[in-house]
C-alpha cells in the first residue's frame, strides 16, 4: 500500500529515478527511503502515465499539463495499473535498432484523486484524474518491446 491505495510494482520495466527533492522539496509525499512492505503516513499513492518519447523531456522539466482530451473532466490522467498503461498509452519509440515503450511513475495526492472506475473506462482499469501539482513524476519507465 502507498498513499492508501494498492501499489503494483512495474515488473519488467527499467526505472530511471528523477531528481525530485530539489524540484518539489522533500516531505512525506515520497515516503521514507528503502524497500518497504507497507505504506507510510502521509505518503502519496503511485500511478503510471503512458506518453510519447517526444513528451518526456518536457514532463521531466515542467511537470504535467492537462491534455486536450477531457472525457471525464479536465486534468491529468494516470492509472495505478501499469499493464493497462502499457497496453493503451505507453507509446513505442526506436533507439539503436530496438523498440521500446515509455511511461512515467508518479506520486499522486490521495486526497485529490478523482477515480473513474474500470467499469466506466472500458479498459479494465481505473483512471485517476488529478490537477497540476497533485501529481508528481518521479521515475521514467522504459521497456523493450520484443
Amino acid at each position: 500500500m502507498k498513499g492508501g491505495h494498492q501499489y503494483h510494482r512495474p515488473y519488467g520495466w527499467n526505472r530511471i529515478a528523477l531528481k525530485v527533492v530539489r524540484k518539489f522539496g522533500y516531505n512525506e509525499w515520497l515516503g521514507p527511503n528503502g524497500i518497504r512492505t507497507e505504506g507510510a503516513p502521509n505518503e502519496w499513492a503511485v500511478s503510471y502515465h503512458g506518453t510519447a518519447i517526444e513528451n518526456a523531456d518536457k514532463i521531466i522539466k515542467e511537470g504535467y499539463k492537462p491534455g486536450p482530451r477531457a472525457a471525464y473532466g479536465k486534468g491529468i490522467y494516470s492509472s495505478p495499473n501499469i499493464e493497462m498503461v502499457e497496453n493503451h498509452y505507453a507509446q513505442q519509440f526506436d533507439h539503436k535498432g530496438k523498440r521500446y515503450l515509455i511511461a512515467f511513475q508518479n506520486r499522486v495526492n490521495p486526497d485529490r484523486i478523482k477515480i473513474i472506475s474500470a467499469e466506466k473506462t472500458g479498459v479494465g482499469a481505473d483512471y485517476w484524474l488529478t490537477q497540476k501539482g497533485e501529481i508528481r513524476p518521479y521515475g521514467v519507465l522504459i521497456k523493450e518491446v520484443k
